[in-house]
Parts: structure tokens; sequence; C-alpha cells
């Protein structure tokens, strides 16, 4: 029941109160299920406690067979995530965080900003609507042209 209780914290906003649940749920039945390793070591990881995270992720690491390559990579990126986050957390930056007005700023969603090279373009993605004057955007289009495969049967090259 702790387990489920933890999985599902960790599966909300409030992902750490997941913590007192999956560690009560592994001092219950240690090798009751691998994955709650891989859980715990994720709860720590999201509450920035990185060596104990590490140490989760190196046990549940062992249990999974060689050929569970996709499963170990990740396991692996995750350890690498809480090194850097070690790293950044020991050299924070001071940085300020700025409105900068509602031409860029708006009551809608915007995504994946990126800012040009040398620092003179604030791109990104938005959910806002058009404003007078405007068309909207367009429904994107499929612009792939049909391939024929050895079947002979078309296909789109984006797949």
């Amino acid at each position: 029941m702790n387990y489920k209780i933890g999985e599902c914290y960790l599966n909300s906003p409030d992902k750490t109160k997941s913590i007192p649940y999956l560690e009560k749920a592994m001092e219950l039945d240690p090798d009751a299920h691998a994955d709650m390793l891989y859980s715990l070591g994720l709860a720590y990881h999201l509450d920035a406690k990185w060596d104990t995270a590490v140490t989760e992720y190196t046990k549940f690491q062992k249990t999974l067979p060689a050929q569970a390559l996709e499963k170990i990579a990740e396991v692996k990126r995750k350890i690498s995530e809480c090194d850097i986050g070690k790293e950044l957390q020991q050299k924070p930056l001071n940085v300020k965080i700025e409105n900068l007005g509602e031409i860029i700023n708006s009551e809608y969603t915007d995504y994946v900003s990126t800012i040009s090279a040398d620092e003179s373009i604030l791109m990104f993605t938005s959910r806002r609507k058009a404003r007078d004057g405007e068309e909207a955007w367009k429904y994107p289009c499929d612009l792939c042209h049909p391939t024929h495969s050895s079947g002979g049967k078309e296909r789109n090259t984006r797949q």
C-alpha cells in the first residue's frame, strides 16, 4: 500500500511527498519490487538528494538483466543528471527573472524559448490567439511525398 501511495505522489505535482511512503515500503519488504528502487531514486533525485538518489539508482541497475539496454541507459542518464545536479548546486548562479512586457509575456502558454548566439533574438512558440489584423496560423499539413516500400504500398516517410 505504501508503494502505491508513493507512486501516486510521484505522479502528482507534490512528487517529494512520495519519499516517506516509498521508504516505508522498502523498510517493510526490501525485496518486494525492484521498481521501488527506481521510484525511490527518482523521488530523491527530484528532492535534490543526489547521493541518495545515485545509491538507489545503482541498486536498481544491478537488478536489471544485461539485455535491458534501454532501461540501463536510462538509469545511467539519471545517475549522470544527479552528478550534474550536485555539481551545479555547488556553484549557484545569481539570476534575475524579468517580465519582458506584453509583446513577449502573455496570458497564453509559451514553449521552447531559445536565444540566438549573439543574444539579439528571442524565439519561442506560443498558444496565443492572433492579434487584430493578423491571420491565424493554419493547421500543419503533411509535406512529405508518399514513397513505395518493397511491398508496393504507399507510406509516409515521416513515420
